[in-house]
């Protein structure tokens, strides 16, 4: 995600190494189906231990807790836009023209109406949060086909344009001087799909009703064949349109099936084809008789237990609402030095990237402390 959001006077190198050039699936989606999914693990141990009104009760909190660090997100990245030479300039296409003294901007700000790009994945969630708990009970008691059935109806809604109904009055009441109201570049409509479906199958995996490595071995090899061959059949599309060259007239019929607000049918294709293929590589990977298949497994396996990236995937909130005043840094150290060189360029980027587990490791070695058994002291 945060290879994607780095933006420079020019096209860094690194870009190019970035999956998203090969297919329809980016780390967004990625990011918010694992939220789900964790979070469906987590409030259906809670709801086992405690009952249902204590997971409502921590989706309360963590709603509070999303709509905090959002606040603060935004109010620091326009202090960032008004205390840096020449960042009101730099800053303004992603910020709005309007100052956050503006009563309207500022009112849009509190209510989470208005997000700079970058940082509206959070105000999302918190929709989310509010049809979590009903949904962890429904999938808890068998019931997870109702979910899936109402997610994909709101998806198929998203897609026949009635968000853009419901954002209309609310551009209205929150339209600040620079002519902004609603501003977000997701439509909640179309990627709570993602967040639910994860939800499923997270609470589904923490009941043991979800195994991969109990589906018959010759099934789900010809599923994950079935998967690898959608992404090769996407490749040439994802290419084409990458660089501008798909004919004319095809152009009309890929946006209504690309739609990337509001999460289009290619998009959950891809995801769909890409999720499997990792699941099975993961669960099937070890055990397959195919060294390059064993030796992807685990090459991926490690990589999930690289300590950084576990203290991070732990505190992927706190990582998230830090990547975006970094990326922010980079974008305006790049605009200062006017053209910066693909070597320059490299530097910013390893920089952010290096900076990057900074609060996830700052709160680990916090938590480990507050953790650690006290020394007795006896007394003579």
């Amino acid at each position: 995600m945060v290879l994607s959001h780095l933006v420079f006077p020019d096209a860094i190198w690194m870009i190019s190494l970035h999956f998203r050039n090969v297919m329809f699936t980016e780390s967004a989606q990625g990011f918010v189906f694992v939220s789900g999914m964790v979070f469906g693990i987590v409030l259906l141990k809670r709801l086992q231990r405690r009952g249902y009104e204590a997971i409502t009760q921590q989706a309360q909190h963590r709603i509070a807790e999303l709509w905090r660090y959002s606040v603060l997100l935004v109010l620091g990245l326009y202090a960032m836009r008004f205390a840096l030479p020449d960042g009101d300039v730099l800053f303004r296409s992603w910020t709005g023209e309007a100052p956050i003294w503006d009563l309207w901007r500022l009112f849009g700000v509190l209510t989470l109406a208005y997000q700079p790009t970058f940082a509206d994945i959070l105000p999302m969630y918190i929709v989310f949060m509010l049809f979590a708990a009903p949904a962890v009970r429904a999938v808890s008691q068998g019931r997870q086909m109702q979910v899936i059935v109402t997610s994909a109806t709101i998806w198929i809604a998203a897609q026949f344009g009635v968000w853009g109904w419901i954002q209309a009055p609310f551009n209205w009441i929150f339209e600040a001087s620079d002519g902004q109201g609603l501003r977000m570049a997701f439509n909640p409509m179309g990627w709570q799909l993602l967040f639910m479906m994860g939800l499923v199958i997270g609470v589904m995996l923490a009941q043991q009703r979800f195994d991969l490595k109990a589906m018959a071995p010759g099934r789900a090899g010809r599923l994950a064949l079935l998967a690898a061959l959608v992404l090769l059949v996407l490749f040439p599309l994802r290419w084409l349109t990458a660089r501008g060259l798909l004919p004319e007239g095809a152009w009309p019929f890929y946006r209504v099936m690309e739609n990337r607000g509001a999460l289009g049918p290619i998009f959950i294709i891809s995801f769909a084809a890409v999720g499997y293929l990792f699941a099975w590589i993961v669960a099937c990977g070890p055990r397959s008789g195919s060294r390059i298949l064993r030796a992807t497994s685990a090459g991926i396996a490690a990589v999930l237990a690289w300590r950084p990236a576990v203290m991070m995937g732990q505190h992927s909130l706190h990582t998230y609402v830090w990547h975006v005043p970094l990326v922010y840094m980079a974008f305006y150290f790049g605009k200062q030095l006017g053209d910066p060189s693909q070597g320059m360029m490299t530097l910013l980027a390893l920089a952010v990237f290096a900076l990057l587990p900074l609060p996830a490791w700052w709160r680990s070695r916090t938590m480990e402390t507050r953790s650690a058994p006290k020394p007795v002291v006896v007394k003579k």
